[in-house]
């Protein structure tokens, strides 16, 4: 009977070592990504959100940009046609 003391202390010790170990990477794991935040906040990056706003609004102007630019091409081809005829 011993014997079977002694292995289930040893599996009650190991399951004990194995959690205690998987909490260590767990921890491990939260402290490199808490190092890794730092360290792109220190690099003074765009958030992802806040670049596809000004992306859009960016594609949004050039869509204005072209409307414009033909309108006023619109514009000076009358005022040439006025000029022309007198």
């Amino acid at each position: 009977m011993k014997k079977n003391g002694r292995a289930e202390d040893f599996i009650k010790i190991s399951g004990g070592i194995l959690s205690a170990l998987d909490g260590a990477k767990d921890y491990s794991k939260e402290k490199f990504k808490l190092r890794m935040l730092k360290l792109l906040e220190s690099f003074n990056l765009v958030k992802k959100e806040d670049f596809d706003v000004l992306k859009e609004m960016c594609i949004k102007v050039r869509e204005e940009n072209s409307l414009l630019s033909k309108k006023i091409k619109l514009l000076e081809n009358k005022i040439n046609k006025k000029n022309i005829s007198r």
